[in-house]
């Protein structure tokens, strides 16, 4: 940094072990609000080792400009110019992209974004507020046509490469994400649907699938979301389900979920599950059956009074949870602590756990 602080000189060239940046450009500090041009190159930077929760080995290289006056969201009006290289995100690819943003006035505008990664292309145009009382509205796309690049992520230790016994991906398909994202980081909304097609993972496999997705009060201790999905031609080991169907609501703390599925393979069957949920902090999940109906071959079974299931951390508790045949026939009664490990605080899984299967009533 050199001379007077009206025209301040600006360089700095920091090689550390979490990557390289340079910057060059010069600063006005005599005003209210600074006034700043600033160009810049990130070199391999790590981003997981500067901001907490980013994913391991994720990587960021390419150029910026900055150019404006003022530092924080309510005073900033400055331009961004990105120029991104290759990097990576979570060991995942990324290609390259490039972004025009501005911020005036506590509203980010994205006059466009684009990132291109090896499993598609993600971009975005649009405004957001930065401070309460700006709102902008933000859309959002991404087109991922090859999910088998996304392999590393989901199996890392899996060889990148067809499985020699398969001759196929664990992950593959391809998807299409619309979202649009109203107000302000204080205070957001959201909407959008995800579109998919041929989905593999792992030994599940299916054909067309759509997620809706609706949620207010981001950012808020008002949270609420809504999410529904339909799926057609799910095939699992030894199960072909000609549809699944399902849908959640959230909404302080707790909710209500509900799942229906027709299957065709191995026999007609026909299974639904309806629960109100609710969250015990970061641990447990409680849920409380309201509905269980399975229809197979071996005939109908439904849930013969409410129930509640368990889980948390240390495992799953079953309490009161009895299923009926409806014709009378015979009954499965299941009450007690299931530990996920045997060295759990429930290591007696015999005395923990009780399943009764009783015939008639």
């Amino acid at each position: 940094v050199s001379g007077p602080l009206s025209d301040l000189a600006v360089h700095a060239d920091l090689t550390v072990p979490e990557g390289q940046l340079v910057v060059e450009g010069r600063a006005d500090l005599t005003g209210s609000d600074p006034r700043y041009r600033l160009e810049g190159e990130a070199r391999e930077v790590r981003l997981e080792h500067l901001i907490a929760g980013v994913p391991g080995e994720t990587l960021v290289s390419g150029g910026f400009v900055i150019e404006g006056a003022g530092v924080g969201p309510e005073t900033a009006q400055a331009t961004l110019h990105l120029d991104l290289g290759r990097g990576s995100f979570a060991a995942h690819d990324v290609r390259g992209g490039s972004g025009h943003l501005s911020v005036r006035d506590g509203v980010l505008h994205v006059d466009s974004l684009v990132v291109r990664t090896e499993a598609g292309l993600i971009t975005a145009k649009g405004d957001l507020g930065l401070v309460e009382g700006r709102r902008g509205t933000l859309e959002l796309r991404a087109n991922a046509a090859a999910l088998e690049t996304l392999q590393p992520i989901f199996f890392p230790d899996a060889p990148f490469a067809m499985a020699a016994d398969t001759g196929r991906y664990r992950v593959g398909g391809s998807a299409q994400l619309e979202a649009r994202i109203a107000g302000s980081i204080h205070d957001l909304e959201a909407r959008g649907r995800v579109r998919a097609t041929e989905i593999l993972f792992d030994r599940v496999r299916l054909r067309r699938a759509t997620v809706t997705f609706a949620a207010a009060g981001v950012g808020t201790d008002a949270f609420r979301y809504e999410v529904g999905f339909t799926a057609d031609s799910l095939r699992a080991p030894g199960r072909l389900f000609a549809t699944v169907e399902g849908n959640a609501t959230y909404a302080e703390a707790g909710g209500q979920a509900e799942i229906e599925a027709h299957a065709i393979l191995p026999e007609p069957q026909h299974y639904r599950v309806v629960s109100d949920f609710r969250h015990d902090g970061l641990t447990a999940t409680d849920f409380d059956l309201l509905e269980v109906y399975a229809r197979t071959g071996a005939g109908e079974w439904e849930l013969a009074e409410p129930a509640g299931i368990r889980v948390a951390t240390d495992g799953l508790r079953v309490t009161d949870l009895l299923l009926r045949q409806t014709d009378g026939s015979g009954q499965i009664r299941a009450d007690g602590h299931l530990a996920w490990r045997a060295d759990s605080t429930a290591a007696d899984l015999p005395a923990a756990f009780r399943l009764d299967l009783v015939d008639g009533p």
